[in-house]
């Protein structure tokens, strides 16, 4: 599978993002048991209100993300989205919500049921059913290392069902023993799904996986499994049951409720932690670590409830430790050997055989040439599995050239690399291009634009700006005029990153190098928007009449920004002519157009046209969102209402009133004309009822005088 940029960004943060990951799964999978123990052993017996705490505390995880689009937004200007998720994820995320809500009850009814050392390790058997999960939905390639880990910690949960009911509460029945058997078995084997279907989640995803995105896939998902619970909570009643509860609770009332807020506090580490894991590495690995951590949570389960500690949890416990010890030797062992083989993967052997890496595929797809099926060869890569990739056509390339070419894509993956490693930080793409160079390796322009390309696709304009800034401060690497004619020329790019990065004194600035140099600006809304910002009307308008006559199908947005900038400057004749232009050549007004021009003409005190162009902003989108301006709305009003024109204000009113624009200032404007013209008002209080708008002091004295 080939190596996606953001993936390649990701490999920069894994480890200390794991570690973090790791460390919130240990506080959440550690201490959740105890503190919902603690609320059932002093009285609680509240099990959907349990369940509830699991994923209550989902509005902590709104300030990482605000903090995050705050960091975007500094870095990416206003063009910084707020939420990153898209539709289909929101989706998958909603429904894998609800299954963590369903699986929520199982477990806060187990562990209701059963002492935690005897819960916890049963849980530990959801390792087996996140394997089984795993191969079926994420293709998880397994090891003898793996798959020894899987077996010893399935062994080491399954050692309980020796003497099962040896380690029963008193009081507690064989048959509600076994009720919590089955449900924390069945709380395994739930999660054991949830795990490889939130990696299923991920890898399907038509966006970039970035850590803000997990923590609103997390978001999105506690809220759900709360809803969920929430139901639950008030079909059982216990939102009435929750006062009598606190005062029966046996450490107090207080207490009651700080039980409550740090299960919630120390339940949303465990859900961020587990979805930081798999981000980081997989679901399999998440498994492995919340079965690992069994030994901490058996102790201290003994230490705090002086729980029973049997020979078949020491066997357990053993087996765990065993199988933890077997999966992290299995993975630093291929760790090492794909160290090594990084430091030689240039020096390849002229026979063209690769080293078999974890992803040989990667560099090849970039570098596959794309021929007719006829005349391409093939070239065999060792340790690929016997696949078999077309590189060039038969005949046509030596083993040698083969080589170098192999060779240089090589190169030019590890230099993307490179790049993509800086992340969102400070540090300059600049930089790793002089070290680059200064090693004595070569790149083409062609590669660099392809780099850059990545790089504005995952948002990191700072970085694709100065790659294109560096290919014009050196002179090996300006664009020349042929390349030029097959694509656009980076100083187009260039602007476009300056609009980004809210450099708008540079836009100016690159427009007039564009001229000096003879390189044609690439017309488009954006740049048209930002000539009129910077006050250029006649630069504005002559670019637009080079737009004009290159453009095969007519835009009626980049018409748009003109006629916005003769609005704004009081041209309304420019605006006018400009409007009457477009029709002729085809443009269709949307609902922009009239916008504009509906506030030109309330500023020129035409307000014919403008409630023309109202009604026909709407007839464009019937059923859309858009609304004009209120102060345009009720400034149209207020002149049939200084110009005493009673009939067209009805007439006004009326048009507003079916487009759902009726206000209180609107009314307040035609009572004051009514009550000038000495006509009666109490059409006008009865249509306000109708439109339920509240009445003020101003009404009030008008409905008293029309009272009297």
């Amino acid at each position: 599978m080939a190596m996606e940029p953001d993936q390649t960004v990701n490999k920069k943060i894994k480890w200390p993002l794991l570690l973090f990951s790791a460390a919130l799964l240990a506080v959440g999978n550690c201490g959740g048991p105890l503190i919902m123990r603690l609320y059932f052993l002093h009285g609680g017996d509240r099990v959907w209100l349990s369940s509830w705490l699991e994923t209550g505390g989902w509005p902590i995880n709104i300030l990482p993300i605000l903090f995050t689009y705050i960091r975007r937004r500094a870095t990416q200007g206003p063009t910084a989205r707020p939420i990153l998720m898209k539709p289909p994820v929101f989706l998958a995320s909603a429904v894998i919500g609800l299954l963590t809500g369903v699986d929520d009850y199982l477990y806060a009814y187990g562990v209701a049921r059963l002492p935690i050392s005897t819960s916890a390790l049963i849980l530990a058997s959801h390792l087996g059913f996140t394997a089984v999960f795993a191969y079926l939905l994420v293709r998880q390639k397994f090891t003898p290392y793996s798959m020894n880990a899987v077996f010893l910690l399935t062994v080491g949960a399954a050692v309980l069902a020796l003497h099962a009911s040896g380690d029963r509460p008193k009081g507690e029945s064989n048959r509600e023993y076994y009720i919590g058997l089955f449900m924390t078995l069945a709380t395994a084997m739930l999660y054991g799904f949830v795990l490889p279907l939130v990696e299923l989640t991920y890898k399907k995803a038509k966006q970039a996986i970035t850590y803000t995105l997990v923590l609103e896939i997390q978001l999105v998902m506690c809220f759900f499994a709360t809803v969920f619970c929430t139901i639950g909570m008030l079909i059982n009643n216990d939102f009435k049951a929750i006062p009598r509860e606190a005062r029966e609770f046996g450490l107090g009332e207080t207490k009651y409720y700080v039980v409550w807020v740090c299960s919630a506090i120390v339940w949303q580490c465990f859900f961020l932690g587990a979805i930081g894991v798999i981000f980081s590495a997989s679901s399999l690995l998440c498994a492995i670590l919340i079965a690992s951590l069994l030994p901490v949570t058996e102790a201290l389960a003994v230490v705090f409830y002086k729980e029973k500690y049997q020979a078949e949890k020491g066997v357990s416990l053993v087996l765990s430790l065993w199988g933890f010890v077997s999966y992290f030797y299995g993975e630093l062992k291929p760790s090492k050997k794909t160290i090594k083989t990084q430091t030689t993967e240039t020096e390849i052997p002229q026979s063209i055989s690769i080293p078999c890496v974890s992803h040989p595929w990667r560099w090849l797809r970039s570098f596959a040439i794309s021929e007719d099926e006829n005349t391409a060869s093939t070239l065999h890569i060792p340790g690929s599995g016997g696949g078999r990739s077309r590189l060039a056509p038969r005949g046509s390339m030596s083993p040698a050239n083969q080589h170098r070419r192999l060779t240089k894509a090589i190169r030019n993956d590890e230099l993307k690399r490179r790049i993509f490693r800086l992340g969102l930080t400070r540090r300059s793409a600049t930089a790793v291009l002089e070290n680059w160079v200064g090693e004595g390796h070569r790149v083409s322009i062609s590669e660099l634009r392809h780099i850059a390309t990545h790089l504005v696709k995952f948002r990191r304009y700072k970085h694709a700006l100065e790659i294109f800034t560096w290919m014009e401060d050196c002179n090996g690497y300006r664009i020349s005029a042929a390349e030029h004619a097959i694509s656009p020329h980076p100083f187009n790019e260039m602007m476009k990153l300056y609009m980004a990065t809210s450099q708008f004194q540079k836009v100016l600035t690159a427009i007039l190098q564009m001229k000096q140099n003879n390189i044609p600006v690439v017309s488009s809304p954006t740049t048209f928007g930002w000539m009129h910002v910077l006050g250029d009307i006649e630069e504005t308008e002559k670019i637009f009449v080079e737009y004009e006559s290159q453009c095969r199908k007519y835009d009626v947005r980049v018409s748009n920004i003109l006629l916005g900038a003769y609005m704004r400057n009081g041209l309304m004749e420019k605006a006018e002519t400009l409007h009457l232009h477009t029709l002729k050549r085809g443009g269709c007004p949307n609902y922009k157009t009239w916008e504009i021009l509906m506030e030109g003409w309330v500023r020129s005190q035409n307000m014919d046209k403008a409630v023309n162009a109202m009604k026909k902003g709407f007839s464009v989108l019937k059923h859309c969102d858009w609304r004009p301006s209120p102060s345009i709305v009720v400034a149209i009003a207020e002149f049939f209402e200084k110009s005493e024109n009673i009939e067209e204000a009805k007439r006004y009113l009326k048009v507003v009133r079916r487009l759902g624009l009726a206000s209180l200032p609107i009314y307040k404007s035609l009572l004051r004309t009514h009550a000038s013209a000495q006509q009666p008002t109490q059409e006008i209080f009865e249509m306000m009822k109708e439109d339920e708008i509240d009445l003020d002091d101003e009404a009030l004295a008008h409905l008293q005088t029309f009272a009297a």
